[in-house]
């Protein structure tokens, strides 16, 4: 285990900062780089001073071998963990964290790329590297002809390599940037919690997150970003790139711009979905939302099941849009929904109720999957579906009623309630599950997002 030591504030190898901060030790560097190349045991850790402040022409931070390194900002004279050593490109280049297959962990540092004259800078972070956790650091990018502002993962090519990246109580500020997006994700995991994104001067990219994935490498980019105040970014939130793979993104309790909006390209076949949870401009809690390639859901406050009570006192219902992508082969599935089962060796019946316009459904067209524990011996399982065992026939009609006073349905001219249900023996506690699946031509419908018992 090394311990080494930055600062550009006073002196070099030979004239250590001051006795305090360099303590007798002779592991003191200019450069965060400096200390990297010096970084050779298995387990290191680099203290910066929080005055450094270092300028170079293109900065790249590699470790050597598959190392691990914890990059901290201090206070040279307390010794507490203190964000604002700062280090900067000053040409047209491009501020890199990569290196060989090891883990980064980097507290308080100011990472700038603004300054100088250029177009294509931009910060480049976790290529070829497992693992790069970023707390309290500030990144303020400038990029004006690349696709990105910030991108995480391989830069190019083909590649085996995929990275995980943890941005902790970071700030990201797109300065005087016209690129594609603020981050781009390339064949990378992306954890973001409690992360501020802001505009910084003229130019502004139109997306927050871009994926980038190689189709070649078969890799996709996965996003998570919770407890975020996105609220400084207009644009779209997720911006999808050609046919490129995309796995996730999931936006949960996040504060967003009214003037924002969730997605703008087109999904990849068979690729991608998108959650929202509880991420509004105001003070709305209970929104909902899932997008995948063949359909969308969000939630609806003008059609709902009177019945159906949520923790607020709100009624909602789940809108649905299936799309041409809704294929006997690929079918739109709503999220599951969930209900706890105290009944052991009686019959149950579980029941599913939505609501559409007049329009006659079959059991081809739309249906309901239930999973209950049917066997008093083990954790398996039961899968049943009220699906036609023939999905490629014209299927059999579901039943239909004339919508009633239970169902708040206005907006509706004609509509009509179906009930999708099925009877069964529970050997064990726990929970059912049941989620709807649906082609194209089911056409729109309101679900009741609630398992009725």
């Amino acid at each position: 285990m090394a311990t080494l030591y930055v600062s550009s504030v006073d002196g070099d190898n030979d004239s250590p900062p001051s006795e305090a901060w360099w303590n007798g030790n002779q592991n003191t560097y200019e450069s965060v780089q400096g200390a990297l190349s010096a970084a050779t045991d298995a387990d290191n850790t680099i203290y910066v001073d929080s005055h450094h402040d270092f300028k170079g022409a293109g900065i790249t931070w590699n470790l050597p071998g598959d190392n691990s390194v914890r990059i901290i900002s201090v206070d040279r004279v307390s010794g507490l963990w203190t964000p604002g050593a700062r280090e900067t490109i000053d040409t047209n280049a491009t501020f890199t964290i990569g290196g060989a297959a090891g883990n980064y962990y980097i507290y308080g540092i100011y990472f700038d790329t603004t300054e100088g004259n250029g177009s294509s800078k931009h910060f480049s972070i976790a290529t070829v590297v497992n693992n790069v956790v970023l707390e309290k650091c500030t990144l303020r990018c400038q990029s004006t002809t690349a696709n990105h502002t910030m991108m995480v993962g391989a830069l190019s090519g083909s590649t085996s390599s995929r990275s995980n990246a943890i941005l902790r109580n970071c700030n990201v500020i797109a300065h005087d940037s016209d690129s594609n997006a603020v981050i781009t994700c390339r064949q990378s995991n992306v954890l973001c919690v409690n992360l501020s994104v802001r505009y910084s001067g003229d130019g502004r990219p139109p997306a927050l997150f871009r994926n980038a994935a190689s189709s070649s490498s078969g890799w996709r980019s996965s996003v998570q970003c919770v407890d975020s105040d996105l609220s400084a970014f207009v644009g779209d939130i997720l911006l999808f790139n050609n046919n490129f793979y995309f796995g996730e993104l999931s936006l949960q309790n996040c504060k967003l711009n009214p003037d924002a909006t969730m997605i703008s390209g087109e999904f990849p076949d068979n690729n991608g979905e998108v959650t929202v949870i509880n991420c509004s401009a105001g003070n709305t809690t209970n929104v909902y939302e899932y997008h995948k390639d063949n359909g969308t859901l969000v939630e609806d406050e003008t059609v709902y099941y009177k019945g159906t009570k949520y923790a607020d006192g709100s009624n909602i219902s789940w809108a649905v849009v299936p799309n041409n992508k809704a294929t006997a082969y690929n079918p739109f599935y709503t999220p599951w929904i969930s209900a706890w089962n105290n009944t052991v060796d009686s019959a149950v019946t579980a029941k599913i109720k939505l609501l559409t316009e007049e329009f006659e459904l079959t059991d081809t067209q739309l249906w309901v999957e239930f999973e209950y524990l049917a066997d008093a011996n083990s954790p398996l399982g039961t899968l049943y579906s009220t699906r036609n065992d023939n999905p490629f026939g014209d299927g059999d009609d579901l039943s239909n009623v004339a919508a009633g006073s239970a169902w708040e349905a206005t907006p509706l001219t004609t509509p009509r309630e179906y009930i999708l249900s099925h009877t069964f023996t529970p050997k064990r506690k726990g929970l059912i599950r049941a989620r709807v699946g649906m082609l194209a031509a089911a056409e729109p419908c309101n679900i009741n997002p609630k398992i009725e018992l």
